[in-house]
């Protein structure tokens, strides 16, 4: 899986009780600052280095509901992602 077209990380620390980084909250959006789709999500998701870009700490991701039965989450370190689904995705 190659990944195509443009799209931006950008990542927002999540403190600890000490103000010390414990997670990244991580955001991925297209170029239009719109959401990816599940598909696109998963290309990512596989071909990216997170462990190289964010080191040992955990990413919170929010995901469109549909990335919960996508076959790339058999592929990702469980220890690593905290998925949640954010209700800015969700469909109204």
């Amino acid at each position: 899986m190659n990944i195509k077209g443009e799209f931006f990380l950008s990542k927002k620390p999540i403190l600890d009780q000490y103000k010390k980084v414990f997670a990244h909250k991580l955001i991925l959006k297209n170029k239009e600052d719109k959401p990816l789709t599940s598909n696109e999500f998963a290309k990512i998701l596989a071909n990216l280095r997170f462990d190289k870009l964010f080191g040992r700490h955990k990413l919170f991701v929010p995901i469109m509901p549909d990335l919960l039965t996508h076959e790339v989450l058999d592929y990702i370190n469980e220890k690593k992602f905290v998925f949640i689904l954010d209700e800015d995705l969700l469909d109204k």
